[in-house]
């Protein structure tokens, strides 16, 4: 993880108005940012990606097991995402009906090489 200290990117999701904010550095919450982004995003919604996990194929196939998601989802991450290479994770996934709708739920936990520690972002998405 030494090589990657020195990357930076605009926080797409800051809570304030200080500049300190707007910047993220931690590699942690640049791999999560990145996640968050691969599985947000269109293709061609932001400029220079064009790949993302098109989840909603998930939602509407009744047919697709949560292991093919699951799958899915970890072999997009592991491409697309550059500090998933850095990062020890893992990512589980649930399908929710939450008032008659499906949603996916994606659990990323993030293991520390040094500390033993386990950091978790969770994501729910769906219609």
């Amino acid at each position: 993880m030494e090589n990657n200290k020195n990357l930076i990117d605009l926080n797409l999701y800051f809570d304030s108005e200080s500049i300190e904010n707007n910047l993220i550095t931690n590699p942690l919450h640049l791999f999560f940012q990145e996640i968050e982004l691969a599985i947000k995003i269109g293709p061609g919604q932001i400029w220079g990606v064009k790949n993302n996990i098109d989840l909603n194929k998930y939602l509407f196939n009744q047919y697709i097991t949560i292991n093919q998601i699951k799958s899915e989802i970890t072999n997009f991450i592991d491409i697309n995402c550059e500090q998933a290479k850095h990062h020890q994770h893992d990512i589980e996934v649930q399908i929710l009906n939450v008032d008659n709708k499906d949603l996916i739920y994606i659990v990323v936990s993030v293991y520390s090489e040094n500390e033993n520690k386990e950091f978790i972002q969770k994501f729910l998405l769906g219609t």
